[in-house]
């Protein structure tokens, strides 16, 4: 007996042992994992959670099955091997789940649910979600049963039943957790919801909710997580630049984490961003890299849709060989049917290439075979490309377009204005009468649509995006009808509603009050932006840039919401006259046998110019051999730069050659007697000097007195000053005491600005034509004591100084009047003058001269022209305003500005009859089209072409009249 109890003994004993050496060796290896896990080292880290799980296994100790087993799902997640993920979940439910706690189960369950809407099986992930949430509801853990609700909402988002999402998260939301990763992650599901309902002004408050939680989090997933929503909303709003960024700070992140399939989500969205951006190189570089990280991970879907995105990149490149080889494969792969729409469709676009119709009409048909009736959006797309194939008959377009546009009917307005034009541009060949039909359908819609829309920005999109079709139908107006008069109309129309919108702005600012509530809070949130703008200028650190681009976000969408409120609720603003367009009879009763409006067009491949004299009406269509924005562009950019560049006159006129043929010689006949033009430029014509423009070995200035307008509507619309109103003749400022890098400069451009010490000479020789003026120069001159002037005290207002343009934000172009940043700051102020801020202002000017560099450039909106600081300036009353198309020269500039002003006094007493002088007393006056300051600006420029050392254009030609 005794033998046998030492024997039990010595057994437990080394059971003991061995229990404890292999326990000691899976808690080592766990350990181990763990550290590794956290270094974001998920290879080493799996190496060790996968031995340690394989010992807990051979021991069968339920416990360590659990944590070691639930340890490999969660690093495979991070690998995105997903598959493997999911099967090992199922071995710990098939081998240990009767064991598992309701604790152990709700996770197992919930990541389940995760890896499943990984890999798109949606319907499996919300049962998954549902057990989960059965035994979560036991625990009565709210974060834990919110949590689950919001990750059973993302697959019914991806599942479009968005009304349950929205339910499941309004149950989130209803427990009121206060935890910032939760929240964040609540905030960014809502925004999904309203993303998929294409309502992304509704969403974008719970992004920005999303984004600020994260932050406070200090959840570097998390923060990774709601910077990908980010991206993809500036994405959407064709914003390349902050989407880049934000796309960068992501990508930085993941890699610095190791976090593979974030690395994966960004290089995705860089290669997207890059894309758009024009660089296939760099898109290429990251798509690639994504590509193998999705293959890798047995992702087919994601790896799918990158060879097609790639193969796109390939096909634009010409490379079709190399996007062929791509592509065809997949035709055997278990694609989705967008998938195979779009492998279709690319499959069609590399035929095309070829000039192989039949086979990319033949692709064409079966991606539309493929479709369903929840993708049937998809076939107007579709339509579009077949439409444009050059073997379709027009019966067949016909049949077509009558398709896409019923399948359109039932989608949104933007989808039928669409199909509308399609349906409009198919008959034209053939039936005419449907075509006009058609188009005018389309019109209405969009002047219906347009007046629903408060938003500047979103009607600004409109006139860009169909621009061209009012073009087009003005020129069938001509075509067929010989209607001049209606294409006209249409023609100002396209021209001039971003500046009535602007102009329309400004009355409604003059109603607000300083003793109501609303009106203060409206103007506070403008000042409010325009600081947050000014601190992005100077920003160098990317994410404290990102979180100012998202505050500007938040603060212009308040300022929308609040303006549209005010809009309705004060009768006041019921009661203002929104500008109209001018008639082709009220032109022609402005013009002289002298004098011609010449008004240009760009659409696709053509340029339409539409010349109307006093008794005459031409309209001619020029066809380009490509597209126009770009032979224009291109023509325009080379010629300006020739004369920037100071090159010879003879390679000036070569160049300048290209543009007559194609904007003057199609009407030159017309101009028999005409000596003077009002240009209203379009497009790439918009940076245009066409006084430097060569013609019969003379500059076109020396033929012809030139002013510009953006619309002749704009023109009626300007209203002319009170003569007897101005207590003052002149306002002059000369910007000169500017030191360069002056620690305390709060603009970032303020920073590298030198001194201007002829702007003090310029200032000093034109005030003495005035017998009343004022005079800012040196220290007296600051953005407050501008704006504490009484400014509509002023006939001419003279402004000498630094300019900046900023293309992305065009409101943010303007002038530095001062680097004084602790004195402007006491009073509010910057010493940055706004396009926004000018707009505000209460101008009444005769003229406003802008003598600083690139005062007349900017962003550039079909239709609409340069949008910045000459629009600002004749939307807050202006009559007119002088602007450059480039960097001015500080010598010869003040020479020009003197001969200009002496000019302009000569013309004013040659040109002003008694008569006219006393209508400008009894304010019944209205000056001619050609005033005095339009022949004073040719003849100052002709003066400098016979000057003998500024007689070179870059002196003389960058400086334009704009206005009445």
């Amino acid at each position: 007996m005794r033998s046998i109890a030492l024997l039990l003994f010595g057994i437990l004993c080394t059971y003991q042992v061995y229990a404890q050496d292999w326990n000691n060796q899976f808690l080592t290896l766990y350990e181990d994992g763990d550290d590794f896990f956290y270094a974001y080292d998920y290879s080493e880290a799996l190496l060790n959670f996968e031995e340690a799980y394989r010992i807990a296994k051979n021991e069968l100790a339920a416990n360590e099955i659990y944590k070691s087993g639930f340890a490999v799902v969660i690093t495979l997640r991070k690998l995105i091997r997903y598959k493997e993920a999911y099967l090992v979940l199922r071995e710990l439910l098939d081998n240990v789940g009767e064991q598992f706690s309701p604790s152990q189960n709700i996770y197992v369950y919930q990541y389940l649910g995760l890896i499943n809407t990984s890999i798109a099986k949606y319907e499996r992930a919300i049962s998954e979600f549902d057990t989960a949430i059965s035994f979560a509801k036991l625990s009565r853990d709210t974060l834990l049963i919110g949590t689950l609700l919001v990750n059973k909402s993302i697959s019914l988002i991806h599942q479009n039943r968005l009304n349950i999402a929205l339910e499941n998260l309004d149950l989130a939301s209803s427990f009121s957790i206060k935890d910032d990763i939760f929240n964040s992650f609540l905030n960014q599901t809502y925004y999904n919801v309203y993303t998929y309902r294409n309502e992304h002004k509704k969403g974008f408050p719970f992004l920005l909710k999303a984004y600020e939680f994260a932050k406070e989090s200090n959840d570097r997933p998390r923060y990774m997580m709601v910077l990908t929503n980010l991206s993809n909303y500036y994405l959407r709003q064709n914003n390349f630049r902050e989407g880049l960024t934000l796309f960068q700070e992501g990508y930085s992140i993941a890699k610095e984490t190791k976090s593979i399939s974030t690395i994966a989500q960004f290089s995705d969205y860089l290669g997207r961003a890059y894309k758009n951006l024009g660089d296939t190189e760099l898109a290429i570089k990251y798509y690639n890299e994504a590509l193998k990280i999705y293959e890798q991970s047995e992702n087919e879907h994601l790896s799918n849709s990158l060879k097609i995105q790639i193969a796109k990149l390939f096909i634009t490149d010409g490379e079709l060989e190399t996007a062929h080889k791509l592509l065809k494969p997949l035709l055997n792969e278990k694609l989705s049917i967008l998938q195979k729409v779009f492998v279709y469709s690319s499959l069609s676009d590399i035929e095309r290439e070829k000039k192989d119709y039949q086979a990319a009409k033949a692709f064409i048909e079966m991606a539309l075979s493929e479709l369903d009736e929840s993708t049937q959006t998809f076939s107007i797309d579709l339509y579009d490309r077949l439409l444009s194939l050059p073997i379709i008959s027009n019966e067949e377009k016909i049949e077509y377009a009558v398709i896409a546009n019923k399948k359109a009917g039932s989608k949104s307005v933007l989808s039928k204005i669409n199909s509308e034009i399609d349906l409009a541009i198919t008959y034209e060949p053939v039936n005419q009468d449907s075509a006009f039909k058609y188009a005018y359908l389309a019109f209405n819609r969009i002047e219906k649509h347009r007046y629903r829309i408060f938003s500047p920005s979103i009607k600004n999109k409109m006139n860009n995006k169909w621009q061209d079709f009012y073009y087009e139908l003005a020129h069938w107006e001509v075509k067929y009808h010989e209607n001049y008069d209606r294409a006209f109309e249409l023609f100002e129309l396209s021209k001039s509603r971003s500046l009535f919108d602007q102009m329309y702005e400004n009355q409604q600012a003059k109603l607000f009050s300083p003793d109501d509530p609303e009106s203060v809070h409206i103007l506070s949130l403008q000042k409010r932006i325009d600081q947050w703008y000014e601190q992005i200028n100077g920003e160098s650190s990317l994410s404290t840039h990102t979180a100012h681009i998202l505050k500007i976000s938040e603060l212009e969408l308040e300022y929308q919401i609040s303006l549209d409120a005010y809009m309705n609720s004060n009768s006041d603003l019921t009661d203002l006259r929104y500008p109209t367009v001018t008639t082709l009879e009220e032109v022609q009763s402005l013009l002289n046998s002298e004098t011609a409006y010449l008004s240009y067009g760009v659409r696709k491949n053509s340029l339409f110019i539409f010349l109307i004299t006093k008794e005459n009406n031409v309209f001619k269509e020029v066809v380009l051999k490509d597209d126009a924005q770009k032979v224009l562009s291109s023509e325009v950019n080379n010629f300006r730069n020739a004369i920037i560049n100071l090159e010879d006159l003879e390679s000036i006129t070569s160049l300048s050659n290209q543009l007559i043929d194609q904007i003057f010689s199609p009407i030159i006949s017309h101009l028999d007697g005409i000596k003077h033009l009002v240009i209203s430029p379009d497009g790439p014509l918009h940076l245009l000097s066409f006084e430097a423009l060569v013609i019969e070995e003379q500059y076109l200035i020396e033929k012809f007195s030139i002013k510009y307008l953006p619309s002749f509507s704009i023109y009626t619309s300007i209203k002319y000053p009170k003569v007897k109103d101005f207590e003052y003749e002149l306002l002059a400022i000369a910007g000169s005491g500017f030191e360069s890098g002056d620690k305390n400069l709060i603009h970032g451009s303020q920073k590298s600005y030198a001194t201007l010490p002829y702007s003090l000479a310029e200032v000093d020789s034109i005030h003495n034509y005035f017998e009343t003026s004022t005079i800012l120069k040196n220290e007296d001159v600051t953005e407050y004591a501008f704006k504490n002037l009484n400014l509509s005290d002023y006939r001419y207002i003279h402004l000498a100084t630094h300019g900046e343009l900023d293309e992305f934000f065009p409101n943010q172009s303007g002038l530095i009047l001062s680097n004084k940043r602790n004195s402007e700051s006491i009073f509010g102020e910057d010493g940055f003058l706004t396009a926004r801020e000018i707009a505000q202002l209460d101008l009444s000017a005769d003229l406003i001269t802008l003598s600083a560099c690139n005062t007349g450039t900017g962003k550039v909106i079909n239709g609409e022209g340069v949008m910045g600081l000459q629009r600002a300036i004749l939307a807050a009353g202006a009559a007119s305003v002088i602007v450059s198309l480039w960097n001015i020269y500080d010598r010869s500039t003040p020479i020009f500005m003197n001969t200009f002003y002496r000019q302009m006094h000569e013309f004013e007493d040659k040109e002003t009859s008694v008569i006219d002088r006393f209508k400008m007393y009894i304010d019944y006056y209205e000056p001619e089209l050609i005033d005095y300051k339009t022949l004073a600006l040719q003849q100052t420029k002709i003066d400098m072409i016979h000057h003998p050392f500024y007689n070179q254009p870059v002196h003389w030609a960058p400086f334009i009249l704009i206005g009445k």
